[in-house]
Parts: C-alpha cells; structure tokens; sequence
C-alpha cells in the first residue's frame, strides 16, 4: 500500500506559491492619455510571437560572470520552449520583466501570449521574483541559484514542501553552472520519503547562464523546459500573476476511499474549500484514472465547483488512459464544492493557485485591471 501511494503521488503537477502586495490597478479604461486599452482580450499565440514584435533578440552578455546576480531590466524577455511530461505536449510561451520594484523583478507574460499553463508548472518563476532570482513553489521558498557559483558550492533550500533540499554547483564554462538538487523528497508533490535512496534522490537539475542573465536549462519530473531567444524592448501589455497562492491540495485514492493529501481513511467524496483574499483568478488541474495498472476498469470523476455555479469536471473511461486537463476561473472568492469520485485502484485529484492578474504596460507603465477580460480557453 505505501508503494501504490508513493507511485500515486507521481501523478500530479506542484503549484507555485508567491505571497506579494499587488499593485492597485486602475479601472478599465482610464489611461495616462497616451495608451489606447482594448477591452477585449485577444486570443493567445503564444507559440507564434516573432522576435520582432518583442523588441530585439539580445547577443550575449560578454560582461556576465558568476561571481553576482545578473541586473534585469523591464522590458527584458525570454522565450521558453516547455516539455509536459505528463501530457506530452510542447509549448512555448514568452516570460517577461513587467516591473522592477526595490528587491524584486514582477515577471509577466505578454497579454496575447497569456498561457496558464505556464503558472501552474512553477519553474520558471511569475509574479513576484526576488532579484536574487528566487520565487516560491506550492507557498514554499525555493532558490534556484545562489551567487557567486563556485565549483562545488553548496546551499539549502526547498521544494514544494518545507523538507531540506540541497542544491549543488558545477561550473561547466566562465559563465554557465549546472545546480544539482537533492533531497528526501523527490516525489513530484514533494513529500518526504519517496526516494529509494534519499541522500542521493535527484528533484531537479537546473543550468544558469549568466551571458543570458537566468537559468536556461530546467530538468524536473513533470516536466523540462529551455531558454531558445533572449532580448530586450518589449513594448505592450504584459499580463502578471501576482500574490499567488496554493488554493486546491485535494484528492482520492480508491478502495478503500483515502484522501491522498491529508491520510484519512475512508473519506467522505465531497468536501468544501473556502478561497479568501481578494483574487481575480485561480489556475488548477484536474486528474483521474488509473496510472498503476492502465486497462484495468474503474470510475474516476473529479469535479470542482466554483462559487457562482460553474461546474468543472473531469472523468475518466473506464479503462482508459490517465488524463490530466487545466482550468482558469476569474473571481475565485468564496466556497467551492469538490466531488471526489474514485472506485477501483486509481485516484483522482485536484490542484491550484489563486492569483491577482493584471497587466502593466511598458513603456508607459500604465496599469489596468483585469476584471473586464475573458478568461482564456
């Protein structure tokens, strides 16, 4: 039984977590007089933005070394091809700086380009990015790099969960550096006790290039992703998720009924979840199936009920592969209702974050509110 919850535990994505004071946003359609706000949100093309409406590509940095943080600047963009191991799918999206505050760069995509997706994977960081690049994973400081990197420098940090995770540093050229890190748990929901040898249980893998000014090269267990064009002059609306904050943490395991996140034996299938603090948006994931023996039969269902009625759900044929599918919805505020439907050795589950997104234009750092926008997809 430990084995099967363990393997279980595998399935799900881990949300990022990070707790700032948002900007005040103006209302939809006030400007500073020289910005025209579309009320309509266009649909994303993420995959499609060429480098020449993001400003420019950059050359790399021959000044850049490993001994400080790199120096960003608003405006400075990163494309980023990701690889879902879970789904399969690639995708790539457009990180940029939105806004620099005293202590911390305010990490954006552009408006068109808006991919939740990208939110809920929690590496590479949104929102609220300290500028020594650190960010939060599921409410939790994670520090993906700690300056300067020298060979074989060491430090402790987390991920996921407050467990101890220490990261490594091998210095592969003047100014690139592979961060190693490991730890107890290496289970992708980053609970402790899921590596057969826990001294050496790998979580992650990460390159930093200072010539790029961030890390280029990410390897974790849900997913990889890569740094393909770096540059600056971004012009336009960039949308930003920010106070972000690890709502959904729930799931079933079957026969018997166990809640996979808190330990109860047979837990009762429905249950109701108070999101409270002011958020405009929460981005989650459903699960279902069976991931331990496919093919063998079972009813999984998972569904989230939001506050004003709308109703997500995600269900699994019996039988049939594991499935996965993500969800946006505006205005999270208030009493959810899960149903945790799962009969037969599989699981079901649900996580999320709740966020306040608004956008910020650049140059002219104008703020608008998001609350006149259509969620996408």
């Amino acid at each position: 039984m430990r084995r099967a919850f363990a393997l279980l535990l595998v399935c799900a994505l881990a949300l990022a977590g990070c707790f700032s004071t948002a900007d005040e946003p103006i209302a939809p359609g006030a400007t500073n007089g020289t910005i025209t706000i579309d009320e309509a949100r266009p649909e994303p093309t993420f995959n499609d933005i060429p480098a020449a409406d993001l400003g420019f590509v950059a050359a790399p940095d021959v000044n850049a070394t490993l001994l400080e943080a790199p120096t960003l600047v608003e405006g400075e963009w990163w494309r980023i091809e990701l690889v879902d191991g879970l789904t399969g799918t690639t995708t790539q999206f457009v990180r940029v700086v939105a806004k620099v505050e005293d202590g911390l760069y305010v990490i954006g995509m552009p408006h068109e380009g808006w991919w939740k997706e990208a939110v809920i994977f929690h590496s590479p960081g949104f929102g609220d990015v300290n500028k020594d690049l650190s960010h939060r994973a599921h409410d939790v400081p994670f520090q993906p790099v700690k300056f300067p990197l020298d060979e074989g420098a060491t430090w402790e940090t987390a991920w996921e969960s407050p467990a101890p995770v220490t990261a490594t540093v091998a210095v592969e050229s003047p100014t690139t550096a592979r961060i190693t890190f490991t730890g107890t748990n290496c289970g992708l929901f980053g609970f402790v006790g899921q590596c057969p040898n826990p001294a050496q249980g790998v979580i992650a893998e990460l390159v930093y290039d200072a010539a790029m000014h961030e890390v280029v090269e990410a390897t974790f267990q849900t997913h990889t992703w890569r740094v393909i064009e770096h540059g600056y002059g971004f012009e336009g609306w960039i949308t930003v998720p920010r106070s972000e904050h690890l709502t959904f943490f729930h799931g079933r395991l079957g026969a018997p009924a166990v809640d996979i996140f808190q330990g109860a034996l047979v837990a009762p299938p429905m249950e109701t979840v108070s999101i409270d603090g002011g958020f405009n948006r929460v981005s989650f994931i459903l699960g279902v199936g069976n991931i331990l023996t496919p093919g063998v039969g079972g009813a999984y269902r998972e569904t989230a009920t939001a506050p004003d009625g709308t109703a997500y759900t995600l269900e699994a044929i019996p039988g049939g592969p594991f499935q996965i599918e993500f969800f946006e919805h505006a205005n999270p505020d208030g009493d959810w209702q899960l149903e945790h439907l799962a009969v037969g050795p599989g699981f079901v589950f649900i996580e999320g974050i709740a966020y306040h997104q608004y956008d910020i234009h650049l140059p002219s750092r104008d703020i608008r509110s998001d609350h006149s926008h259509e969620v996408v997809r």
